[in-house]
C-alpha cells in the first residue's frame, strides 16, 4: 500500500509522548499515532499497547532515548517492535533503512530557514521517501510548495492548534498532520 492511499484514510496522526496521551485516543476515531517521545525501555509497551488496540504505530526514531542512528537500530527496532507501520526521521539512511525493511520511511524537513529548506529538498530527491514530515507544519505556503513539487505525501507537524489551522494545512496541499493537540483528533 502506498502511503498517500494510507493517509486518505487516517488524515490526522495523534502526536503523543506519554501513555496518559495515548489513552485520550479512545475518545476519538484517530487510529495512526506519531510517538514522538520513548526510550528502550518502554517502546515494546508502547507497541504493546497499540497493536492490542489496533493502533498503527510510527516512530520518531530520532526522538528514541538508546538508540543508536545507525540503520542497523532500525532492524532491531522491527525486532522489538514488528507491528510499527513505519519510521519517521530526518536522517536519509534512517529512512532508506525502514524502507528497505518494508514499513513506511517519512522524512522529517526542519523548516527553520531557506538553507533547511534547500538542503531538504536535496535529500528528498536523493532519497524519494514515502511521505514528507514538514515542521513546524504551521507554514502554509511551504506546504503547498512541497506538495506541488513532489508527488509524495506532505505530512504537517507541530504548532496545530486550531480547526482553521486544519482546513488551511489540507487547503495548501498537507496529506494529513500530526497534533499533539488531542482536541483535534477528531
Amino acid at each position: 500500500m502506498k502511503l498517500r492511499t494510507y493517509l486518505e484514510h487516517n488524515k490526522v496522526i495523534a502526536s503523543v509522548r506519554s501513555f496518559e496521551e495515548l489513552h485520550k485516543l479512545k475518545e476519538t476515531a484517530v487510529t495512526t499515532v506519531f510517538l514522538v517521545r520513548s526510550s528502550l525501555k518502554n517502546i515494546e509497551e508502547f507497541a504493546s499497547y497499540c497493536e492490542k488496540e489496533s493502533i498503527d504505530l510510527f516512530i520518531y526514531f530520532d526522538m528514541i532515548k538508546g538508540f543508536s542512528q545507525e540503520k542497523e537500530a532500525v532492524a532491531h527496532l522491527l525486532k522489538l517492535c514488528p507491528n510499527v507501520k513505519g519510521i519517521v526521521s530526518n536522517k536519509a539512511h534512517i529512512i532508506r533503512e525502514a524502507m528497505g525493511q518494508g514499513i513506511f520511511g517519512i522524512f522529517t524537513i526542519f523548516l527553520l530557514d531557506s538553507y533547511g529548506l534547500k538542503q531538504g529538498i536535496k535529500v528528498i530527491e536523493g532519497v524519494d521517501p514515502d511521505g514528507i514530515n514538514v515542521a513546524p507544519g504551521i507554514l502554509y505556503r511551504s506546504i503547498e510548495n512541497l506538495s506541488k513539487q513532489f508527488n509524495i505525501p506532505v505530512i504537517s507537524s507541530g504548532l496545530i492548534e486550531t480547526k482553521e489551522d486544519m482546513e488551511r494545512l489540507f487547503t495548501a496541499g498537507a496529506t494529513a498532520l500530526s497534533t499533539s493537540k488531542w482536541e483535534l483528533w477528531l
